[in-house]
């Protein structure tokens, strides 16, 4: 879903760049500069660091599982991709991220310093969100964190053994 976010972000600073290669608003208003200034924020924090996030929940569980669980995988319970990190994080980030890129573009146009300064630092939070999620992820494989399995998984873990073996 992040990743179409950072779609919609990028379909928006593309728009706005064929509006600016028109020639609206006209060369030197202050309007335009605050433009163009919104225009780079957007690219760079909406579409590249959206593209970023969303890529890193696809591929570095994929390597921490293949570090730490592929030995394990057959003989043991383990962990899914999806567990080694928090959706929770995930989706407070993305939302963070989203909202406080469009705000703080927003503010920036509008020229109103509240505005940016409130939603600038919900893009920090957003990052700061995501970086421990990031941390939940690697803690796997740089700590070692050990998987301590349920009855349910061990339940679960017997029952597809059983269905290899028919």
């Amino acid at each position: 879903m992040w990743a179409a976010v950072a779609l919609v972000f990028l379909t928006i600073d593309a728009l706005t760049g064929f509006v600016l290669t028109m020639g609206f608003p006209s060369q030197g208003a202050p309007l335009r500069m605050r433009i163009q200034l919104a225009y780079g924020y957007v690219g760079l924090l909406g579409w590249v660091t959206l593209t970023i996030t969303a890529q890193v929940y696809k591929l570095f569980p994929m390597f921490v599982w293949e570090e730490r669980f592929k030995s394990l995988w057959g003989k043991e319970p383990v962990p899914a991709m999806r567990d080694l990190y928090s959706t929770e994080l995930r989706t407070m980030s993305g939302t963070l991220l989203s909202i406080g890129i469009g705000g703080t573009a927003a503010g920036i146009v509008l020229n109103y310093l509240p505005v940016i300064t409130f939603f600038h630092g919900m893009v920090i939070l957003g990052i700061v969100a995501f970086l421990a999620n990031f941390f939940l992820m690697a803690r796997w494989a740089l700590l070692k964190k050990t998987f301590h399995p349920t009855a349910e998984d061990w339940e679960q873990f017997h029952a597809t053994k059983k269905l290899q073996i028919i």
